[in-house]
């Protein structure tokens, strides 16, 4: 595979890269898997991530990054690609790619923000932080409690809240039910309904549909979502086929080599009864040459027929393997 991987953001505002607060409250993700996203988000133009890098910039590990990749995959916050064009923009034969991109939604169109208060109160420390006064933690309760009472659509400066203030009341939904809520969103869908089968549209709104969001109710199927459920349902239908395919292969390979065996034992039964029907001076001739063959092609089984002449299995097998390629198979093509 030539080339490298690829960053790519969906709904990046220019100049800027800005959180909206529903993804650091999304309790739908670990507190891992939104760091992750956020160290993602802030990577440079032009970075090519892979998953050695991230690896490297934590000590959880391997598994615990593919753990945070596999839950951020899931609320369609990121979806990694097989990227099948050249460095010049060119579609690559079937079966090449040039590296993986990596697709990030703004979270704008994912994140669900949940509420900090459980049963009406707000949830503080039980003690204060050291070295600040009580003042202070009282309002800090302040905040938290105007943060909870306000909108999810509370911005953070103008660039959060122009990312956030285009959201429909309803979405929009297409043909096959992908649901807009953002304008910004409508050309990603009609890129899908464009490009993907409406029964593979249909699937992956229905599984997308059928998983509860944090507040129980049926998850929202926009477009980055949904187009991160058909690659996955695309992935488990290749990898089903290939499994299927190698199923077949076996079956295959079991019933040739049973045919196999069956041709063997048929030969090797022809060719001892063709050898018990010799008389003694035609098989004493034979057994010279087949001596003078295995001399040359097998020492081991020779020494076995110096020592134990045709009594060993494996001598016998040699025997009758000569006499069908030697005799019998020669005899069948002269006929």
């Amino acid at each position: 595979m030539s080339g490298k991987n690829e960053i790519v953001r969906e709904g990046e505002i220019d100049f800027a890269k800005p959180l909206p607060r529903a993804l650091l409250r999304d309790s739908r993700l670990s507190f891992g898997a939104r760091g992750l996203f956020a160290f993602l988000w802030d990577l440079p133009n032009g970075w090519s991530p892979c998953l050695e890098h991230l690896v490297k910039m934590t000590p959880e590990g391997r598994d615990a990054i593919r753990a945070r990749l596999g839950e951020l995959q899931r609320v369609g916050a990121v979806r990694i690609e097989a990227k099948r064009e050249d460095k010049d923009g060119n579609t690559l034969p079937r079966g090449q790619i040039s590296g993986r991109r990596w697709v990030l939604a703004s979270p704008a169109r994912w994140a669900i923000e949940a509420p900090l208060s459980v049963k009406g109160k707000i949830q503080l420390s039980e003690s204060p932080i050291v070295g600040e006064s009580p003042t202070k933690v009282l309002q800090g309760s302040k905040v938290l409690q105007e943060e909870a009472a306000a909108p999810r659509a509370h911005a953070r400066g103008p660039a959060d809240a122009a990312a956030l203030s285009g959201k429909r009341n309803s979405p929009r939904r297409t043909k096959n039910g992908i649901e807009c809520w953002y304008p910004s969103e409508d050309p990603e869908a009609d890129a899908i309904e464009d490009s993907v089968p409406p029964e593979q549209i249909a699937r992956a709104v229905a599984a997308i549909r059928a998983r509860p969001n944090s507040a129980g109710k049926p998850t929202s199927p926009f477009p980055g979502l949904v187009a991160a459920e058909i690659e996955r349902q695309r992935q488990l239908n290749v990898a089903h086929a290939a499994e299927q395919e190698r199923i077949a292969q076996q079956e295959q390979d079991r019933q040739i080599a049973e045919q196999q065996s069956a041709m063997r034992t048929a030969k090797t039964a022809q060719a001892e009864a063709y050898f018990d029907s010799l008389s003694d001076a035609d098989r004493g001739l034979l057994i010279n040459q087949f001596a003078t063959h295995l001399a040359a092609i097998n020492d081991g089984v020779y020494q076995l027929y110096r020592k134990n002449n045709l009594h060993s299995k494996s001598v016998r097998f040699e025997l009758f393997k000569f006499i069908d390629t030697t005799i019998l198979s020669t005899e069948e093509a002269t006929v």
